[in-house]
């Protein structure tokens, strides 16, 4: 189809007090900033999910695409003869004064409505267009329910959307008597000359609507909208990338142009963005991809929706199918996600933990080359600046549910157990996870095949401990809010504190939370890793009743750590890990099993974020995170005995199970020799520490394919410490590996019940360096 040229479209001057945001779009590697994908509550309103959108948004993921994107977008979606003809016999435009019947000074853009009522139902109502299950709908008055966003219910209203129904995209047979975001094809924004306001500002409502878009409907690539006046529109594309959009363009001068657009808005399949991949056929919906050996292959999918959504416009977008097989029944989960071209692919990481105990495996995977933010802007290639991201999707074997929906505690404890074995095997073969969340914390299948009662899944942020490109402190943010480490979420502060509507706010938290501006957080390792297990635990058993039941609120301190600000997540965390642990729900209380692994891990910690407060935890020189904690498998399978100590103290209520006393960090130097020295896992002698590729069932043989045997111990506390102790309670030559990076700050020693050491130093100012926890209404 031959175009129209647009050289007359001007930019109308942007008011002086706006800043025109950057061109060029910026994918990180690595979420920096905090972004839309809100909390398990939800958003509070619409303006608290726009001040996220803000941020999702910032200047660096917009993209002017100019007269370009205007004169290639739809190209294809009619023939210029079509338009004219359409044009010629138009009610809504007038053929000699060349302009559409609108408005010329509306008093507000309540009278722009009927008159673009009247145009959009003409052109898509026009036979020759052909325009298929689409019907544009005035819907200001009408407030439209977000589903899928958390708990709370938002309503947003745009002033149109272009409803569609039926085909492959849609499983409703017609349109719905009040419009949903499930059915809406495009969102439509209209303002008036007068009373635009500015660009951003319209571009963050239009965003809230494409968001909602993205969420509800599953399958979506890309969404497109556009603001309109009574002279002038604007095309928006927002995808993963974040939002292109192009100038200006005067729908009076240009008829053609604004009809185009209007019918790609109303358009099926890939031109609107729709992925004919993911599809309803008869009232069942099924998933396209590849098996094992590349060739393509159909699965029904399980409940229709996705089990995990992204609630967000820019980065990954992940989202997360149960499928099934229709020829062999067999599930799995497919999981379907947006990486930054620059971040090594998933796939890498998963080929490397092939066969690896308690680590989730992969069956296949595919990508697309048409399914890349370059390819979906019409770029040739990618503009200076601009970061591309591609589309990926990979089957995995399907395990149990979330690790919150054990059978009882003791199932529980054993599950958490072969947990947090898979990180010390992610750290044996050199990766470190750093996104543990209750999402990525799985049951297994069988929960009687020891190594696999609990698994460690989704790897598409994991880093090699080799890496030399960055130590820097962006390595840390990763990871869903309520089960960030200290560390992680002080990286976010500090983000916060960068920019420039947050400086003020940044310096009242640095001075409350004493983190020191010129300090860097250390980049993101196993500790942060095990931490997030630690608030794992933690959120499981507060969140639940006398009676083992979850409880219908969250307690407020969990509220907090799940907030949408960072620093608020911060200061209640760090007060919690300051104070014994509060006192858990009686279906927990059994021989003290849980209070004792949760404050002995709780004492730990406490230390830990002192001293990576400082800064210090990391050896920059060094380069690579293996080269930062040389003993680090000695720290992960010390949190490992504790966790079978646990389980003793379950099992056995009777039989008093005391714990190594712990200086500093998670392991003491005797500890690293006697475990260097003994490959047993101590008290509970079902599994090994390290756990062999060949997976055991409980009450097997405790021979494993690593051709080592594990001996039960003649004792439930297997680990002693030296004689030559000095005062602080550290052997004389031998200090731990993270102690030995912290000798000028003072040491205190803790049972694992959190009572100090009599022995040791009580002038350690570890408490004084975090804030009193505030008394809440209801705690």
């Amino acid at each position: 189809m031959s175009q129209d040229p647009v050289e007359s479209v001007q930019l109308p001057a942007s008011p002086a007090h706006e800043s025109e945001p950057a061109q060029g779009a910026i994918c990180n590697d690595t979420p920096l900033k905090q972004n839309s994908h809100s909390v398990e509550t939800g958003h509070q309103n619409i303006d608290a999910l726009r001040v996220f959108l803000d941020e999702e948004l910032d200047p660096t993921r917009w993209h002017n695409g100019g007269s370009e994107f205007l004169n290639t977008a739809f190209k294809d979606i009619t023939t210029s003869g079509r338009i004219q003809e359409f044009l010629k016999g138009s009610k809504t435009y007038d053929s000699q004064k060349k302009r559409w019947r609108l408005s010329r000074k509306p008093t507000d853009e309540k009278a722009l409505y009927p008159g673009f009522s009247k145009i959009l139902d003409e052109i898509l109502t026009f036979p020759a267009f052909n325009v298929q299950n689409r019907q544009a709908v005035s819907c200001h008055h009408t407030k439209i329910t977000h589903q899928n966003d958390g708990n709370n219910l938002l309503t947003t209203s745009p002033d149109f959307v272009i409803l569609g129904h039926s085909g492959r995209s849609f499983k409703e047979n017609d349109f719905p008597d009040t419009p949903t975001y499930a059915q809406c094809v495009s969102p439509i924004e209209i303002k008036t000359n007068a009373r635009k306001g500015s660009l951003r500002r319209n571009v963050l409502q239009a965003a809230s609507y494409a968001r909602q878009c993205f969420i509800e409907q599953h399958n979506r690539l890309k969404v497109y909208s556009i603001l309109i006046t009574e002279t002038a529109v604007r095309l928006l594309q927002f995808d993963r990338g974040g939002i292109m959009h192009s100038e200006v363009c005067n729908i009076h001068k240009h008829p053609e142009i604004f009809v185009r657009i209007i019918l790609g808005l109303a358009s099926d399949g890939e031109d609107v963005g729709l992925d004919d991949t993911i599809f309803w056929e008869n009232g069942e919906r099924w998933l396209r991809t590849l098996d094992s050996k590349g060739v393509p292959v159909l699965y029904q999918i399980v409940g229709d929706s996705p089990v995990f959504i992204r609630r967000t416009i820019c980065g990954r977008g992940t989202f997360c199918w149960v499928v099934r097989d229709p020829q062999s029944g067999e599930e799995y989960l497919v999981k379907e996600y947006w990486r930054s071209e620059e971040r090594e692919p998933e796939t890498t990481f998963l080929d490397l933990v092939k066969d690896l105990t308690g680590v989730g495996q992969m069956v296949a995977h595919e990508y697309d080359e048409r399914k890349t933010i370059v390819f979906l802007r019409g770029f040739d290639e990618a503009p200076a600046g601009f970061k591309n991201r591609i589309w990926c999707r990979v089957t995995l074997v399907r395990y149990g549910e979330s690790l919150d929906d054990f059978e009882d505690p003791l199932h529980l404890l054993y599950a958490y157990r072969d947990i947090a074995s898979a990180e010390l095997g992610l750290w044996s073969i050199g990766m470190v996870h750093r996104d543990v969340t209750i999402m990525n914390t799985v049951l297994g299948s069988d929960k009687d095949l020891v190594g696999w009662r609990g698994v460690l899944i989704d790897l598409d942020m994991a880093a090699l401990t080799t890496r030399r490109e960055s130590l820097e402190s962006t390595d840390t943010r990763t990871g869903s809010r309520a089960f960030q480490s200290i560390n992680v979420l002080r990286s976010y502060v500090k983000t916060i504190k960068e920019t420039q509507k947050g400086r003020k706010k940044a310096r009242k938290a640095s001075l409350k939370l004493e983190v020191k501006p010129e300090v860097k957080p250390c980049p993101h390792d196993f500790l942060d890793d095990l931490e997030s297990l630690f608030y794992i635990l933690c959120w499981i058993c507060y969140r639940r009743g006398h009676d083992g039941k979850k409880l219908t609120d969250l307690p407020q301190f969990l509220e907090y750590w799940d907030s949408e600000k960072a620093e608020s997540a911060l200061e209640y965390k760090s007060s919690f890990l300051s104070k014994p642990v509060p006192e858990l729900p009686s279906y927990f209380r059994r021989g003290s099993a849980f209070k004792f692994l949760l404050e002995g891990l709780r004492e730990r910690f406490l230390q830990i974020s002192v001293l990576k407060s400082s800064g210090r935890d990391i050896d920059q020189e060094r380069g690579t995170l293996e080269a930062t904690h040389p003993k680090a498998s000695a720290h992960i399978r010390v949190f490992i005995q504790l966790v079978d100590q646990a389980i003793e103290k379950w099992k056995h209520p009777e039989v008093e199970v005391k714990g190594p006393k712990i200086p500093v960090g998670f392991a003491t130097a005797a500890e690293i020799a006697a475990l260097d020295a003994d490959e047993s896992d101590g008290p509970y002698p079902e599994t090994t520490l390290l756990q062999p590729r060949t997976p055991i069932r409980c009450g097997a043989s405790t021979s494993t394919s690593m051709g080592t045997s594990i001996p039960a111990p003649t004792a439930v506390n297997s680990i002693k410490r030296p004689r030559n102790l000095s005062s602080s309670g550290e052997s004389e030559d031998e200090l731990p590996s993270i102690a030995s990076i912290h000798e000028h700050i003072p040491r205190r020693s803790f049972d694992l019940r959190g009572q100090p050491d009599s022995t040791a130093d009580d002038d350690s100012p570890l408490r004084s360096k975090l804030p009193k926890r505030k008394k809440a209404k209801a705690e």
